[in-house]
């Protein structure tokens, strides 16, 4: 919009200072000065362009108290285009850089993604070792239950056995008493068997 309103306010006073010089050539024509050995009509000429040089220098240095783009455009517009140049460089290596981030973040997405069904086939396979964890701790209990029934039953079966050995022993010494009986009968039974 600024520079819309620049370009009306030269050209209006493009027009007004033309206007102001041929009005001054003119009066300097009837008046038929001359400078040195010109004739008038040269000497009105030269002084027209002149006025014309003085209304494009009042011109110009109106647009440059009046805009800061018009004084940076003129002194340092070398400066402002090797500096725009060397922005859009930068713009396309930074247009490289954005793309390259965004497949890497892309990349990166596609991982999140599969570590995240990973999670879930995990949570899954720890929901199935709960629920195994939890029956095999109820089977823990029965046999807890089942081994201390057992532990009774032996300490039972260990008093009975204390009781029992001196039966046992008792038996051990009849066996031997019987064997050697059975031995002695034996013997008889091969003299009788000779006998006969």
């Amino acid at each position: 919009m600024v520079g819309w309103v620049l370009l009306v306010f030269v050209v209006l006073l493009s027009g007004l200072l033309a206007y102001w010089g041929d009005i001054v050539g003119r009066k300097l024509g009837k008046k038929r000065l001359t400078v040195g050995r010109l004739r008038p009509r040269h000497t009105a000429a030269i002084m027209t362009a002149l006025f014309g040089m003085i209304g494009s220098a009042i011109a110009i240095g109106a647009m440059l108290l009046v805009s800061e783009p018009v004084r940076a455009m003129l002194f340092e517009g070398d400066k402002v285009q090797a500096h725009l140049t060397e922005l859009l460089y930068e713009q396309k290596k930074l247009k490289g850089d954005l793309a390259q981030k965004q497949g890497e973040l892309e990349h990166t997405k596609n991982q999140v993604k599969t570590q995240e069904n990973k999670v879930v086939e995990e949570q899954g396979k720890l929901q199935l070792a709960r629920k195994d964890v939890a029956g095999l701790r109820a089977f823990a209990a029965i046999l807890k239950r089942e081994a201390v029934g057992v532990k009774s039953q032996l300490r039972m079966v260990r008093s009975q056995l204390t009781v029992l050995k001196p039966e046992i022993e008792k038996l051990k010494q009849a066996r031997q008493s019987l064997n050697a009986e059975l031995k002695y009968a034996q013997g008889d039974l091969l003299k009788f068997q000779e006998q006969n």
